[in-house]
């Protein structure tokens, strides 16, 4: 779930960029801003979504040996 954290912080940002500009010169620099740390955020977003759709595909795959073996070891006894 930490990629939602990361999706926030974008958000956040843009919104802060967007609302929080009150002349020309600072939009520009919280723009410039905006821009890395989304690019940064667009990486870390998809990172950290691969990493967590791993961490499951293993942990169902563990619960269906460990179901599988507990099934077939109470038809054996």
């Amino acid at each position: 779930m930490t990629w939602i954290i990361v999706l926030a912080v974008v958000f956040v940002n843009g919104l802060l960029v967007l609302v929080a500009s009150p002349d020309m010169a600072t939009y520009t620099s919280q723009r410039d801003r905006f821009f890395v740390i989304a690019a940064v955020g667009t990486v870390l977003y998809f990172v950290l979504a691969y990493w967590e759709l791993r961490r499951r595909k293993a942990f169902a795959g563990r619960v269906a040996v460990e179901t599988a073996a507990t099934t077939h070891g109470s038809h054996a006894a």
